[in-house]
């Protein structure tokens, strides 16, 4: 064989072998995609016993399971959620509640970041008309403007962690329930550079009671609340978050609800305690008491 032709099989070869070799292009990556497997538990208490009520459907309405067990996502639904680049840990930041928004239809359609704030309407004294003393006007319950979501970093190595806590409620039985679990907190854990979700849990922590309903009755004045305890209501890929100190975590923890709530940095007591200190006060400075029926740390009330 010539040297002419040996050159010519070796260029031929190598031109076989450069589409192998070479990068593809942008349009044909794909995004790394994720599943997100969703519960939701019935009602297992509640004050009134709502969950109950057979006959009126309201049991019903209560326990829609949700909407799609499983559910594929991609990078994209989750990369508006990532904190800025220079953050500072124990600094808490505003991530838009969009992304979380979408994810919780999984469990139902409803999912709105906007808050009802009671099943009763507004009364309101305006000026009448004709110069008279003020009348009452009865407005229709309001949707309050949305809490949103806080965020804070757990860690960046070896993996970007972070905490989220994020309000969101749902409307079910035609609209008219509308069910506000007291928070979703959110563990996301992903690689920023391989645009790869690690692991996603959003869920309602489990406690005491985590769950206000609101029924607005049609030609009743006030509508009808309950407080309720569900077990479980949630999403997550089969991949856990990985383990962090319990007390970082409740640092974190508290860090997003005084971001939440400004009257979380108040130094509170219980009455017995705050009756001690107001004797070794030097000062007369009066007592304020809170009565409450449910949870002032959360929307579960």
């Amino acid at each position: 064989m010539s040297r002419s032709h040996l050159l010519r099989v070796a260029w031929a070869s190598i031109a076989l072998l450069a589409p192998a070799c070479a990068p593809s292009d942008a349009s044909e990556r794909h995004e790394s995609t994720f599943t997100l497997t969703a519960e939701w538990s019935p009602v297992a208490r509640s004050e009134d016993g709502f969950h109950l009520e057979v006959e009126s459907g309201l049991a019903a309405a209560l326990d829609p399971g949700p909407a799609a067990r499983e559910r594929v996502y991609e990078w994209s639904d989750v990369a508006a959620l990532l904190p800025p680049e220079d953050l500072e840990f124990d600094r808490p930041w505003t991530p838009d509640v969009g992304p979380i928004v979408e994810l919780l239809k999984q469990l139902h359609p409803s999912a709105t970041a906007r808050l009802h704030r009671h099943c009763q309407p507004r009364r309101l004294l305006v000026p009448s008309e004709d110069g008279g003393p003020p009348v009452e006007r009865v407005e229709a319950p309001r949707m309050d403007g949305p809490l949103g979501a806080r965020g804070t970093i757990l860690a960046r190595e070896p993996h970007l962690d972070l905490l989220i806590r994020a309000h969101v409620q749902f409307r079910l039985g035609g609209g008219d329930v509308f069910y506000t679990p007291a928070q979703f907190e959110c563990r996301l854990t992903v690689d920023p550079v391989a645009r790869e979700v690690l692991a996603l849990h959003i869920e309602v922590p489990d406690r005491d009671t985590n769950v206000d309903i609101n029924v607005r009755e049609r030609g009743v004045a006030f509508g009808r609340v309950d407080i309720a305890h569900v077990p479980t209501i949630r999403l997550r890929t089969d991949a856990a978050p990985p383990r962090r100190d319990a007390f970082a975590l409740d640092r974190a923890r508290v860090t997003l609800l005084c971001a939440f709530y400004p009257w979380a940095v108040v130094d509170w007591h219980e009455l017995p305690d705050a009756f001690e200190m107001m004797k070794d006060e030097e000062d007369d400075r009066p007592l304020h008491a809170i009565v409450l029926y449910g949870s002032l740390d959360d929307e579960s009330c």
